[in-house]
C-alpha cells in the first residue's frame, strides 16, 4: 500500500453538508495542500459536496449509494473500517462534527484529532436534529465518554469552545490548541472608496438556519418591536440555505440563498448592518466576514464572538434572545450615521487579524509539536 510523506493528513467529516465546522475543514484544506498531502472523508449519502476545492484536494465519498437510515449506518461502518486498513498512509487523522466524536475509539491507532468547534453538549439541545430528549441524553452520555479516550488528542476552535469543554469533560489536563477559523480577504473586503451611506435605505443583512438555537425567533420579533418610521427605513436581506417554513418571516424582507461565497461577499458588499441572533456559537465566523466587507455588527453574546468582538468599538452586542435590546440597537445604527461609520471602520481592522493563512499555520505547528 502506499505510504504518504510524514506529514500527511485526513480529515474526517460525518457529512458535506452546508455549515460552518464543515467549511472550516475545506478552508485549511485548501491551504494545507500547497505543503502537504490531504485528503477528506465522508460517509456516502450524507450530502452533496458543494465546496470548492483547490488542486490535489482529494474529497472521498466513502460506502454505497442510495438513502435510507440503514445505508447511512451502513457507510460509516465502511468508512471506520476503510480508515483502519488506511491508517498507515496518514501521519495525522483529524475528525470533526459532534457525531463522530464517541465513534473516535474504533480507530485503532493513536493519536486522533478531535477538532472540537461548539459546546458538544449544548449544540443539539433545540432537538431540532435529534428530535427527542432520550436521544439527546444518550448522546451526551457517549459525548462524555468519548472525552475519556487515551488515543484522542483536541483540538479547539476558540477559547470558548476550550472552556466549554473543560466544563463539560469535567477534566482539566488538557490544553488549549487553538485552530481560530479566518477571513478570505479575496472574496470577503470593503473594497477601497465604497460607501455604503448614499442609500435611501439601511440595508441589513441576516443569516438565517432553522434550528431554533440559532435564534431567528429572537430577530423576527426585534424587527415587529421596531417603530414603523424605522421599519420603512430598512430593507432587510434573510440569508439562508435552509427551508424556513415553520417561521413567520417578514414579507418585508427580501430572501437569498446565494451558491457561494463570492455571492454572499457580493450581498455583504450591499448590506450597511449584520445582525446575528445566535444563542451559541463556538466562534461564528459570518459575524467576522461581514465585519471584512464593512458591515456594522450586531452580535449576541454567544460565547465564541469573544475572540474578535469588542462591544462599542468593532460591533454592538446584547444577551442571547433579547429581542428588545436589539431592536434598540439596530434603531440606534439606523439613526446614528457617525456610530454606525466607526463600527463599520474598526471591523474591518479586525478581520485583517483572522486570516485563513494564520488558521492554517495554527494547525500546522499544533501537528508538528505533538507536544499534549
Amino acid at each position: 500500500m502506499k505510504r504518504y510523506p510524514q506529514n500527511s493528513i485526513l480529515f474526517l467529516l460525518p457529512s458535506v453538508k452546508i455549515g460552518g465546522g464543515n467549511r472550516v475543514v475545506f478552508e485549511l484544506a485548501n491551504g494545507l495542500i500547497e505543503k502537504y498531502p490531504v485528503e477528506i472523508w465522508y460517509p456516502r449519502g450524507s450530502g452533496e459536496c458543494y465546496y470548492k476545492t483547490a488542486s490535489g484536494l482529494q474529497v472521498r465519498a466513502i460506502g454505497l449509494s442510495g438513502g435510507g437510515l440503514i445505508i447511512r449506518a451502513v457507510n460509516v461502518i465502511l468508512l471506520f473500517l476503510l480508515i483502519n486498513l488506511s491508517a498507515n498512509r496518514f501521519k495525522h487523522i483529524i475528525s470533526t462534527g459532534q457525531m463522530f466524536g464517541p465513534l473516535l475509539l474504533f480507530i485503532r491507532r493513536e493519536p486522533i484529532y478531535n477538532f472540537i468547534q461548539a459546546d458538544d453538549f449544548q449544540i443539539f439541545s433545540d432537538l431540532a436534529l435529534l428530535r427527542n430528549n432520550f436521544f439527546y441524553g444518550l448522546y451526551k452520555i457517549l459525548t462524555f465518554l468519548s472525552y475519556r479516550y487515551p488515543n484522542v488528542r483536541y483540538i479547539f476552535n476558540s477559547r470558548h469552545t476550550y472552556r466549554r469543554f473543560l466544563f463539560n469533560s469535567k477534566r482539566d489536563c488538557i490544553p488549549p490548541a487553538l485552530v481560530r477559523p479566518g477571513v478570505n480577504p479575496g472574496v470577503f473586503n470593503h473594497p477601497p472608496g465604497q460607501n455604503k451611506t448614499r442609500k435611501n435605505k439601511v440595508h441589513l443583512a441576516y443569516l438565517a438556519r432553522f434550528h431554533p438555537v440559532k435564534g431567528l425567533q429572537t430577530m423576527i420579533t426585534a424587527f415587529d418591536l421596531l417603530p414603523e418610521n424605522i421599519r420603512r427605513q430598512i430593507s432587510v436581506t434573510l440569508v439562508t440555505p435552509d427551508n424556513l417554513d415553520d417561521y413567520d418571516i417578514p414579507r418585508e424582507w427580501h430572501l437569498e440563498s446565494p451558491p457561494n461565497d463570492t455571492a454572499l461577499a457580493g450581498i455583504l458588499n450591499c448590506s450597511d448592518l449584520f445582525v446575528s441572533t445566535s444563542l451559541s456559537e463556538g466562534f461564528g465566523l459570518p459575524a467576522l466576514e461581514a465585519m471584512a466587507c464593512g458591515c456594522a455588527v450586531i452580535l449576541s453574546e454567544n460565547g465564541g464572538c469573544s475572540e474578535y468582538a469588542r462591544p462599542g468599538h468593532n460591533c454592538l452586542t446584547y444577551r442571547p434572545g433579547d429581542s428588545r435590546s436589539l431592536a434598540k440597537h439596530i434603531m440606534r445604527l439606523v439613526n446614528d450615521k457617525k456610530i454606525r461609520r466607526h463600527i463599520s471602520a474598526q471591523g474591518i481592522i479586525t478581520s485583517k487579524y483572522f486570516l485563513w493563512l494564520r488558521s492554517q499555520e495554527e494547525l500546522s505547528r499544533i501537528l508538528n509539536d505533538g507536544k499534549f
